[in-house]
């Protein structure tokens, strides 16, 4: 018997097939490295450090938390993979930033401390890892940080703000809320701000109490007091005020017919204000426009057409101002047109301005057009006695005088018996005359009082008088020196006269000015009897024309604002107008 035997071969041709169940199976994804990616998506089961795209998970900052992971990876997750100080985990430090990864920075570290950000003395609180400023000890209580005119104590300003961080009224309205002013005025506390709308009041205000008066401007607000008294007194325990956005005019006193400042302690700004025809009858007559003492300043003021008119014998000292002590700092302010008559006087003095015992400093400032007729007159612009004297940027311009029966009927435009600096002054047509009755001292400055004085880069020029004994300077006792001034064509038989003391010039320009004193001609840094050839003096226009010899001709340490050896007169030198 024979075995066939046959074998069946699935997917044989022709044969019949059936597919057959695999005996193998597809192992499930497992996560063999531990790092959070099962082997389906890690690219590197073997190692915990890699996994999905194998790329986008790092730590480039080796802090021990990654960047651009899986949300499912278990890896910490760096907020900020450039700084290894930041990671979870981490102590929040006072440094800037987010050390604990929780979206918030340096919370739980910061200290308190006071800045004082707008420099006005006073701080607010602020969180920070240091003081932002150092401490200065100032007190804290600031309502705005941002603005100096904000602070306890602040004067209350016409601004709609509460300037002094106090409860209570800052402002009182006038005639909003009060008809008069001085209604505004007795209403207030110290402190509080009187806001005055356009129109004229006629009214004489006394205040006595620390108060800010503030008009919509000078030119739109009057207080006249109609000939019957000051217009106003700022009286004792008035003695931190501010008064601007005023004129005030028709004053009538016998000191300060616009402004009388009473109290020596007084502390006082007058900011855009116009002090206009106030009148002084009775002698003596001081300060007919302004009567100050204390410490005031002066930003924008004018003083115009005050007068003091005395029938008989009687001294008028300062038409315009009158400073009795204490300090004074000025910009910008204007003397003109005042004028005091008087007959047969030996004291009457200081057309624009007088002072006494105090320290002024005046910038950016006119002297012009005031008259002093009768007695022996003095300083027909301005005259300053004791304390010191501070003049830069100013203008004396057409001041006249009109002595009568003296043997020296008149003295200098400008009389100084005081310490004094005069810088970038110019100083032209000014007249002295005495009716044929005397010689009159100087034409322009007299001195005396044993004091230092200085002039430089000045220009003094054009300057008349019927006979002066000097054209330039009559000194008594005083050292005095002019450096990079022209002193050109001034009326007076000789240019200095010295009495005592020493006068000194050097890198000046003297020249038509009568006899020259022997120290001019002798240094060599010095021009004499040279043209300084003025661009147009007959307009007012006293800079120096191409070719002048007064051109680069001053000291070479000494520049001029555009970096050249400095020009000699009142537009050379770094304070240069």
């Amino acid at each position: 018997m024979r075995w066939i035997c046959c074998v069946v071969v699935w997917g044989c041709a022709g044969g019949t097939s059936e597919p057959h169940p695999s005996t193998s199976s597809v192992p499930d994804p497992v996560d063999a490295d531990g790092d959070g990616v099962t082997s389906d998506a890690d690219c590197d089961d073997a190692s915990p450090d890699v996994w999905s795209d194998c790329d986008a998970c790092v730590d480039a900052d080796g802090d021990g938390a990654y960047v651009g992971c899986q949300a499912y990876v278990t890896r910490p997750q760096d907020c900020d993979d450039t700084e290894a100080t930041v990671a979870p985990g981490l102590a929040e430090v006072c440094d800037a930033l987010d050390n604990d990864c929780d979206g918030g920075v340096d919370e739980g570290v910061l200290q308190t401390f006071g800045v004082d950000a707008d420099g006005d003395g006073y701080t607010t609180d602020v969180l920070a890892c240091s003081d932002p400023d150092g401490d200065h000890g100032e007190p804290g209580g600031d309502c705005d940080d941002l603005d100096a005119t904000r602070h306890p104590g602040a004067p209350e300003l016409c601004d709609g703000r509460d300037n002094d961080c106090a409860a209570g009224p800052a402002e009182l309205l006038v005639p909003q809320d009060h008809a008069t002013i001085q209604g505004a005025v007795d209403a207030a506390r110290s402190g509080d701000s009187v806001c005055v709308d356009d129109g004229t009041y006629a009214e004489r205000l006394v205040i006595d109490k620390p108060l800010h008066l503030e008009g919509t401007g000078s030119d739109r607000v009057v207080v006249d007091a109609e000939g019957k008294g000051r217009v106003v007194l700022l009286d004792a325990g008035a003695i931190d005020n501010t008064v601007m956005g005023l004129t005030l005019q028709n004053g009538f006193a016998s000191a300060g017919g616009g402004l009388h400042v009473a109290d020596a302690k007084a502390q006082v700004e007058l900011v855009d204000v116009e002090v206009e025809d106030n009148l002084c009858t009775s002698a003596p007559c001081q300060g007919v426009g302004l009567f100050l003492r204390g410490d005031v300043q002066l930003d924008g003021v004018g003083v115009r057409g005050n007068r003091a008119t005395l029938a008989s014998d009687g001294n008028v000292v300062g038409v315009g101002m009158h400073v009795a002590g204490g300090t004074l700092v000025g910009h910008d302010v204007v003397f003109d047109d005042n004028v005091g008559t008087t007959n047969g006087s030996i004291w009457i003095e200081g057309g624009g301005f007088y002072a006494t015992g105090a320290d002024v400093e005046l910038y950016d400032v006119t002297v012009s057009d005031n008259h002093l007729v009768g007695g022996q007159t003095r300083a027909h612009a301005f005259g300053v006695y004791q304390g010191s004297v501070l003049l830069e940027r100013a203008w004396i311009h057409a001041n006249t005088a009109e002595g009568d029966t003296w043997p020296y009927p008149a003295k200098g435009a400008i009389q100084l018996g005081s310490d004094a600096t005069l810088r970038n002054v110019l100083i032209t047509d000014n007249h002295s005359a005495g009716h044929d009755k005397g010689t009159i001292l100087g034409t322009v400055l007299t001195t005396f009082g044993a004091s230092t004085i200085r002039v430089e880069h000045s220009t003094i020029a054009y300057n008349t008088s019927d006979s002066a004994w000097s054209s330039l300077l009559d000194a008594n006792g005083d050292d005095v020196t002019f450096s990079h001034v022209i002193a050109y064509d001034n009326d007076g038989s000789s240019t200095v006269r010295n009495n005592t003391g020493t006068t000194t010039f050097e890198y000046s320009l003297v020249g038509s000015s009568g006899v020259l004193h022997s120290s001019i001609t002798s240094d060599k840094t010095n021009l004499a009897e040279v043209d300084p050839r003025f661009v147009d003096s007959a307009k007012g226009d006293y800079g120096l024309d191409k070719g002048s010899p007064a051109i680069d001709a001053g000291d070479p340490k000494v520049l001029d604002v555009d970096g050249t050896t400095a020009d000699l007169g009142v537009y050379g030198g770094p304070a240069a107008p």
